[in-house]
């Protein structure tokens, strides 16, 4: 127990040693092309010019209402934009505009009206492409914020690669990844993501128990993209209070009035997975919400599967069976699926599953240092190890594929 204490220790001090990440410069063959558009801006402060400096510093602040205009004049025309925030607005809109200006239509961001990033003021990196049938277009604030970068491009694949073009949540999911916090499915759980969305192209469905602070969310989106996640997750927004057991993280949702159970079997319903993922049984270094993550998801996959547990959800979407329950850590080294988190993968260039999930914990800490790397290959926090706690399908006899049996994903 003192040893396992002091691990846990090692792992919290490494962890709020990490540093922040910097931002980005200019690569040799950015080609951005503002020089040849007109670009008016109105109740704006600040130049235009600061708009494609490559400097996350320099910025120009807007107010509802703020205009920010673009139209050609010379050179080749563009077809996507980077939109860099500093400050998110909570929501603004972009009208589309013809050669003399005149407006084609208008798409909300932000709003009920907008499928993809609704409620998005923690979407801080933009990739836009713009219309076949557009000019220009005309950016209008809905609120206060401020913008570091808007930056034109002719193609789409010029747009730097942190730049996100998010695409609905699935609407059938092959794997629902249940996630007690932004950063655990990289620090606790990584190679997930990247092994399945990234390498496989599989529907990968992040949901989160926990993300009560916009800055945790918009990490979680860029950690996720950088690991080939494509499709928006879900965050259920459940107070994010520590707890070291999981009555006291049940203790604390209840006096909130929400009920979790419910939540993550809408979620299984809505989205009709094959295999369910999610923490260690023991909250890998003991935390409460983790804990519950485990505890709730295998309740809420046997009750899924029953419409008269939670009627409404089962009208709304039907019920559901889970194949496959997976936990973290679960079982011992005989009967454990272990991930190839090890293995070079073609969609990261050659990079390991592990390599990309610290890639995808940088914007939530920075970089990583050693010792919590270490521990995290430890046979008491790997990564790469889960266990199969239900199957509708047998055991897993191969070990090394959360889908063995399974045949794909039409089954």
């Amino acid at each position: 127990m003192r040893k396992r204490i002091i691990r846990r220790t090692a792992l919290a001090l490494a962890l709020m040693s990490a540093l922040p990440a910097a931002a980005a410069k200019k690569s040799p063959e950015d080609v951005c092309l503002n020089g040849g558009y007109a670009i008016v801006m109105e109740k704006c402060t600040g130049k235009a010019q600061k708009l494609s400096d490559y400097s996350h510093k320099s910025n120009v602040r807007i107010v509802p209402g703020s205009r920010i205009r673009f139209l050609p004049q010379t050179g080749p025309r563009a077809n996507a934009f980077y939109l860099y925030f500093v400050r998110v607005p909570e929501f603004f809109t972009l009208t589309w505009l013809d050669e003399a200006g005149n407006a084609l239509r208008t798409d909300e961001y932000g709003t009920e009206n907008d499928p993809v990033y609704f409620n998005s003021l923690y979407i801080k990196e933009y990739g836009i492409l713009i219309p076949e049938d557009a000019a220009g277009f005309e950016f209008v604030s809905g609120s206060d914020g401020f913008i570091a970068e808007l930056r034109l491009y002719a193609t789409a694949e010029e747009l730097p690669a942190t730049a996100e073009r998010w695409q609905p949540s699935h609407e059938k999911a092959d794997l629902l990844f249940l996630i007690a916090h932004p950063d655990d499915e990289h620090l606790m759980m990584g190679g997930i993501v990247p092994i399945y969305a990234g390498e496989r192209g599989m529907k990968v469905q992040p949901v989160y128990l926990t993300a009560d602070l916009t800055r945790r969310k918009a990490e979680a989106l860029d950690g996720l993209w950088s690991n080939g996640q494509r499709n928006m997750p879900v965050f259920l927004d459940l107070i994010d209070k520590k707890s070291d057991n999981l009555k006291k993280a049940l203790e604390i949702w209840e006096r909130a009035g929400v009920d979790p159970l419910g939540m993550i079997v809408e979620q299984i319903r809505r989205f009709r997975p094959e295999v369910v993922v999610t923490h260690d049984a023991e909250g890998e270094y003991g935390h409460g919400a983790h804990r519950a993550a485990a505890y709730f998801l295998q309740l809420a996959a046997e009750q899924a599967a029953d419409p008269a547990y939670y009627p409404e959800s089962a009208e709304k979407y039907g019920a559901w069976q889970v194949k496959k329950v997976y936990l973290h850590l679960y079982g011992d080294a005989e009967t454990q699926t272990v991930l190839p988190v090890d293995e070079p993968l073609a969609a990261f260039g050659g990079k390991t599953a592990f390599e990309m999930a610290q890639i995808g914990y940088e914007p939530h800490s920075g970089s990583q240092g050693e010792q919590w790397l270490k521990l995290l290959r430890s046979r008491e926090y790997d990564c790469s190890r889960y266990g199969l706690v239900t199957s509708a399908v047998g055991p897993d006899e191969a070990k090394n594929d959360f889908f063995e049996h399974l045949g794909g994903t039409d089954q």
